[in-house]
């Protein structure tokens, strides 16, 4: 079973928003409240329901790369390779995930991520289809 954020707010002996608030690093909580409370989350190795906080903040800490199929691989690719480099070294610096698929895997259920807003934003590298730019225009 799964520690959760009531664990941590017993072991720390404080309320379950005190623990949310800690734990989002809000500033309506004191220093010292919040490395006891982020003591007892390292203790239990707690770790946040990313998806029960997407569901609050409407925001899922992830970016999709996508590449145009034929300059795979990217990660030789004399061009994309330091770009794609610095989108990864930003993307860790803020926090979030990166998910790289090619315009091709989009159209597959494994670009399926992309279509049903699991991505916060989208880099599009190169040409991609316009029926993709198009169906990520729907989804605003």
């Amino acid at each position: 079973m799964s520690v959760t954020i009531h664990d941590v707010a017993k072991l720390a002996g404080v309320s379950k928003s005190t623990v949310s608030r800690a734990i989002s690093n809000s500033k309506l909580i004191n220093e010292d409240t919040r490395q006891k409370v982020l003591q007892a989350a390292e203790i239990l190795n707690y770790k946040p329901n990313a998806i029960a906080r997407a569901m609050i903040t409407k925001k899922t800490k992830n970016i999709g790369f996508i590449i145009y199929q034929k300059h795979k691989p990217i990660l030789s690719h004399p061009f994309y390779s330091p770009i794609l480099e610095s989108i990864v070294d930003t993307t860790n610096s803020m926090g979030y995930n990166l998910f790289i698929s090619s315009d091709n895997d989009i159209k597959i259920a494994s670009g399926e991520i992309f279509m049903q807003k699991k991505v916060d934003g989208i880099i599009l590298a190169s040409r991609v289809d316009k029926n993709i730019i198009l169906s990520f225009k729907k989804q605003n």
